[in-house]
């Protein structure tokens, strides 16, 4: 990924955590427009063709594709196969079923969370937990999430495209 797509990526990023919805669908439609020209045009990115495909232009713009299956706590994403623990699979539940889909932004809420796994019991603490945890998980890089996003002192947006189940 080269530096204008990590800097469209940044801008994306920092206006979803602040909740400019504006700003997050302009650095989308400039990635799109983008990625429109790359394809027209032939350009070859030869640094990115180093790249893991996970890390290709459009990727962070797109949703991550995955597959789900509640019933035996499995999710795959990127074609590995990752188990989750009771905590972790209701969690993704939730996050499956509250999916952000380009301009359809879902925010999902830290009472949510915490409504959902202990029933509103838990510190505020515990849901950050829950969330690194699972970040840990499917997360490329836990530490820069392109899955699991934090919106700005309300919660969490999640980037996935269910495709299909087990």
């Amino acid at each position: 990924m080269g530096k204008i797509e990590e800097t469209i990526f940044a801008n994306y990023r920092h206006a979803m955590e602040n909740g400019d919805f504006d700003q997050a669908r302009r650095a989308l439609e400039l990635a799109s427009t983008l990625k429109g020209k790359v394809e027209i045009e032939g350009f070859r990115d030869y640094e990115g063709l180093k790249t893991p495909t996970s890390l290709a232009l459009g990727q962070f713009f797109n949703p991550f594709p995955y597959k789900y299956n509640y019933k035996d706590a499995i999710v795959e994403l990127e074609s590995t196969v990752i188990r989750l623990t009771s905590t972790e699979n209701k969690l993704f539940s939730l996050f499956s079923q509250n999916e952000t889909h380009g301009t359809n932004v879902k925010v999902v809420s830290k009472e949510q969370i915490n409504y959902s796994l202990w029933g509103g019991k838990a510190t505020g603490s515990a849901v950050r937990i829950a969330i690194l945890r699972l970040r840990s998980k499917i997360e490329m890089d836990p530490k820069n999430p392109q899955v699991i996003i934090n919106h700005h002192s309300n919660g969490y947006i999640f980037l996935g495209d269910k495709v299909d189940n087990f």
